[in-house]
């Protein structure tokens, strides 16, 4: 599906999940006094919704990466970059240092360079990659002094339902790389499609109602 699909489906998955030890979901409305952690809520999901297709440049989210994210070539030349200089940077961004932000950097764009599209970005195990990686970000001193807004979960909403949104419109692999085929229903929906476009704006129009209905 669709970027702009996946971001509508994430949030309105986000406003039926409820959030631990409190009323409420993950994405509810909280008024102007708890803005920053709608913000952040909200911003993790949309982030999940858009992660796995990091293995196909062009995609949404390697966009973010600018010219490196635009085909595999260029992914692989930044990559490679971003990991050499990773050895000859110092410094620190609040409490993390350069040198380790790089490497990320870099890997991610080895991930756009080198694995197929839906493929273990769109398994359980990529789930886990993901959720473990975002955990160790949000569990560093300067995530918990700058920001300290759990992300896990909401970031995990938005990954879970890309998954699932994908089992409708082509199919994923579970659970590759030990099974490579791919799981379908027998009618899918084509990316780019009219159903997409329509899918997209009913989810969007859902999570509104949800988010900021009373």
């Amino acid at each position: 599906m669709m970027g702009k699909t996946h971001i509508a489906i994430g949030l309105l998955a986000a406003t039926f999940v409820p959030t631990s030890g409190a009323s409420g979901t993950v994405l509810h409305w909280p008024g102007f006094n708890s803005l920053f952690p709608f913000v952040v809520s909200l911003t993790a999901v949309v982030a999940g919704s858009l992660a796995p297709d990091i293995d196909q440049p062009g995609s949404k989210i390697t966009q973010i990466a600018g010219p490196f994210g635009k085909n595999r070539i260029m992914a692989m030349l930044g990559g490679a970059m971003a990991i050499y200089l990773s050895g000859k940077t110092k410094g620190v961004i609040g409490s993390v240092e350069l040198s380790t932000i790089l490497i990320l950097i870099g890997i991610s764009l080895l991930i756009m360079a080198f694995i197929r599209h839906r493929g273990v970005t769109h398994s359980l195990i990529g789930v886990a990659i993901a959720g473990l990686m975002v955990s160790a970000v949000e569990n560093t001193g300067g995530y918990q002094q700058y920001i300290g807004i759990p992300i896990v979960m909401p970031f995990l909403i938005g990954y879970t339902s890309h998954l699932l949104a994908d089992f409708v419109a082509g199919g994923i692999p579970p659970l590759y790389p030990f099974v490579e085929k791919r799981i379908k229903p027998p009618i899918s929906i084509e990316t780019g499609s009219i159903f997409d476009g329509v899918i997209g704006v009913m989810a969007f129009l859902g999570a509104a109602f949800r988010m900021f209905g009373n």
